[in-house]
């Protein structure tokens, strides 16, 4: 069987295998691939999902030592960078809802308010807060924000 489909019967919801098997599997990945499937669980921003299914299924054991060690490497960076995302995503919605605006939470920052309703909705690291607002009052929020001290994350041009 496939690396492939052994990340993907991981990291589905719905458990296609027993935990003694799934476990079996991830015992038998050879050292080298180890490299590569870290790499993808960071480029995939996954590691925290990874990690997770891995100690639910039974399976984090059977891993590979040097990819379990670099995963919850990646797992509590991206952890605490969800903490840091979160507290800036409360800090300007509460300005929002302080200055009577309509908002709807976009991608990551949307995944996250939705993890008490969806299982592993946090599970992705995510690196910014995407909030919609009315086109009508976008410009007058951008200099407000401005002028509350937030800054542009990439320069304007871009």
């Amino acid at each position: 069987m496939s690396l492939a489909r052994l990340i993907l019967d991981t990291l589905r919801l719905r458990d296609p295998d027993a935990p003694v098997d799934l476990a079996a599997r991830w015992s038998a990945v050879p050292e080298r691939a180890t490299t590569a499937i870290a790499a993808l669980a960071g480029y995939e921003q996954a590691a925290i999902w990874l990690v997770r299914r891995l100690g639910e299924r039974g399976a984090l054991a059977a891993a590979p030592a040097p990819l379990v060690s670099e995963l919850r490497r990646v797992a509590r960076s991206d952890t605490v960078g969800g903490m840091l995302v979160d507290a800036q995503a409360e800090a300007v919605l509460a300005r929002l809802v302080a200055w009577d605006v309509s908002f709807v939470l976009l991608k990551g920052t949307a995944r996250r308010a939705a993890a008490a309703h969806y299982p592993y909705a946090d599970a992705r690291a995510t690196i910014d807060v995407d909030v919609l607002v009315p086109e009508a009052q976008a410009p007058s929020l951008h200099e407000r924000l401005r002028r509350e001290g937030y800054e542009y994350a990439a320069p304007p041009e871009a």
